[in-house]
């Protein structure tokens, strides 16, 4: 089943008005979308809950030690550091970080 442009806007979190403001084409976002898609199923992440990231990313975005949510949007999104990965900023060096539940006892 494929999404309509303002199906996919609206999963993802986007505002129409961004994503016309945005360098960026409908082509690009819907990779965008994918990575961010694989990444969230490979590393099972759930909305709201937090995640400890045990290997940074290439990018540097996400660091070792960093604690992250998936919010409703879909942005990724740590506290601590402010830093933030939404759905049209997704590439492969800021997705390719490794987490685990924080809420899991050692």
């Amino acid at each position: 089943m494929y999404l309509t442009k303002d199906e996919f806007l609206q999963k993802f979190g986007i505002l129409p008005q961004e994503f016309e403001e945005a360098d960026i084409s409908w082509e690009e976002l819907l990779e965008k979308g994918a990575l961010l898609k694989e990444a969230i199923h490979r590393l099972s992440l759930m909305p709201g809950m937090p995640y400890l990231v045990t290997k940074s990313c290439t990018d540097g975005t996400f660091q070792k030690g960093d604690v992250i949510f998936l919010e409703p949007e879909n942005d990724i999104f740590c506290p601590k550091t402010g830093r933030r990965i939404s759905p049209g900023q997704c590439s492969q060096d800021n997705l390719d970080f490794e987490c685990t539940s924080a809420n899991q006892s050692d």
